[in-house]
């Protein structure tokens, strides 16, 4: 396929951090194989998808169902790699076997340990909610991990609509707020929510809602469940500095990575994903935002962003 005839952009070719593997994907030279860190992503993914078909009520220590959540979550990942026509390497069958259980095991409990009371207190829309939206004349498509209604805001997102969209992510670094405020792939996710449309079930049906809302969003960052494997000294969860032993919960902050656009910003935004697909079109591959790099670069505060709110601090 050439990229002039795409018809629909995803919101992952806004941001992956190698352009060049954007245009090698997107005209079909891949190889088929599946590494692990790929593996490990949609295995938690799907997991999380069982989890959250549950009452979150039930997520206790003895009743959530963490198991049986990976095992579904394995059965989903060899689907979607067989309709994709991938292949695991060897590392990643090796890993899926062995490793992957037992890493899951750790995060998604205490994922339903931490997170489950929290979630009780919201009312689920759904999990891989497929959005679309028009900007343009520009069509963008793509899912969104879970969407739920947060009326009393009880995970602190900011949302004053309710609407809240959270995106579970499995990556080695955690990111820097300079990195979640340029991140293309969250900035569609909230346009959408505004002016395009989300597939929603209900009632027995599923059907596309407007639903006019700007959401509150947070990157889930999956490897924070995991305790401290050393002494640290960070701030909590109420912005005190606290010496935190090996062993120790990190603070809800560190997992739940809020990330606030503004409305104000809203014409730039569309600006901004409407150019980048522009200069796909016109073969340029511009470099992305980094999880890290945002957060240490010494241009960062003349740098455009769509917030997060005067970057409130990644300590």
């Amino acid at each position: 396929m050439k990229i002039e005839d795409i018809q629909e952009w995803h919101t992952t070719d806004l941001t992956d951090s190698c352009p060049a593997r954007v245009k090698l994907r997107l005209t079909g030279n891949i190889n088929s194989r599946a590494p692990t860190a790929m593996v490990r992503g949609m295995l938690a993914g799907g997991a999380l998808e069982y989890l959250h078909e549950k009452d979150p009520s039930d997520w206790g220590t003895d009743h959530a169902p963490i198991s049986e959540a990976i095992k579904y979550g394995a059965c989903l990942l060899r689907e979607s790699l067989e309709t994709d026509n991938r292949i695991l390497t060897d590392a990643a069958e090796d890993a899926l076997v062995k490793q992957l259980p037992l890493e899951l095991e750790l995060v998604l409990g205490n994922y339903a340990r931490r997170l489950g009371p929290i979630f009780a207190k919201t009312a689920p829309i759904g999990t891989e909610v497929p959005i679309r939206a028009s900007f343009e004349g520009v069509k963008f498509a793509s899912h969104l991990d879970l969407v739920f209604h947060d009326p009393d805001d009880v995970f602190a997102t900011g949302t004053e609509s309710g609407l809240v969209v959270f995106d579970w992510k499995w990556r080695m670094d955690s990111p820097a707020k300079a990195y979640l405020a340029r991140n293309k792939q969250f900035l569609l996710y909230w346009l959408a929510c505004k002016y395009g449309s989300l597939l929603v079930s209900g009632a027995g049906m599923k059907d596309w809602v407007n639903m006019d809302q700007y959401p509150g969003m947070a990157w889930v960052h999956l490897p924070a469940l995991k305790p401290y494997t050393r002494k640290v000294t960070t701030k909590d969860d109420d912005g005190f500095v606290q010496e935190f032993k090996k062993g120790d919960d990190r603070p809800l902050r560190q997992i739940v990575r809020v990330v606030k656009y503004q409305p104000a910003q809203t014409e730039a935004a569309i600006a901004a994903v409407v150019r980048k697909v522009e200069m796909f079109k016109a073969g340029f591959w511009p470099q992305n935002p980094d999880p890290v790099g945002c957060g240490i670069c010494e241009a960062e505060e003349f740098c455009t962003r769509f917030d997060t709110v005067a970057l409130e601090g990644d300590a």
